[in-house]
């Protein structure tokens, strides 16, 4: 009995040994690659295709996606700190309630864009193509805007505090308080003249 017991010891033994050794392979196959870009902080992927990508909660902090397409991609939830997205293909794409404080946006094209909730403090998106982009409720203190293409986009309830709008196209566009930007709103949100009585 005793020697059965000292088998099945030994065995279990070896069995988590080999486990062990294992395991540092299988958490390096923890981060998906899709297209040849390792879904990954840091990851160096410009210019990659990942067009439709589902990426929800993907953790990319500080990568390079500069001019990579991601149109139409599930990135919900997803963590782009500080990542590089100047001239990405954003069109369409799903970003709700992702974090991209400090990113850089500068000519993406993001016509269409899902960012609601989305945190974009001290983002950079200049120059950014974001007609009928959906910002609702997004947090855009500090992020630079000047000279973005913002017409026709939701920013309701979007926290603007700091940030520039300089030469920003915000015509048709809904403002913070839900009211909408008239023609001529270049800079700033030109209201429509109170109705005279």
């Amino acid at each position: 009995m005793g020697g059965r017991g000292q088998i099945v010891a030994g065995g279990l033994t070896l069995l988590i040994s080999c486990w062990l050794l294992a395991a540092p392979a299988a958490l390096a196959q923890g981060s998906p690659t899709i297209k040849g870009c390792v879904i990954k902080a840091r990851a160096s992927c410009p210019r990659a295709n990942l067009e439709k990508a589902q990426l929800p909660r993907a953790f990319l902090d500080r990568a390079d996606l500069s001019g990579a397409n991601l149109k139409s991609a599930n990135l919900s939830e997803a963590s782009l700190k500080g990542a590089y997205l100047d001239g990405a293909n954003l069109q369409r794409a799903i970003l709700v309630r992702a974090s991209l404080q400090g990113a850089r946006l500068t000519s993406a094209k993001m016509q269409g864009v899902n960012l609601q909730r989305a945190q974009l403090l001290n983002a950079n998106l200049a120059n950014a193509i974001m007609s009928g982009a959906n910002l609702a409720s997004a947090n855009l203190t500090g992020a630079n805007l000047t000279s973005a293409n913002l017409a026709g986009a939701n920013l309701f309830a979007v926290s603007l505090k700091g940030a520039k709008l300089q030469f920003a196209d915000l015509r048709a566009a809904v403002w913070t308080d839900g009211s909408i930007c008239q023609e001529g709103s270049i800079g700033e949100c030109r209201k429509p003249s109170p109705a005279k009585k």
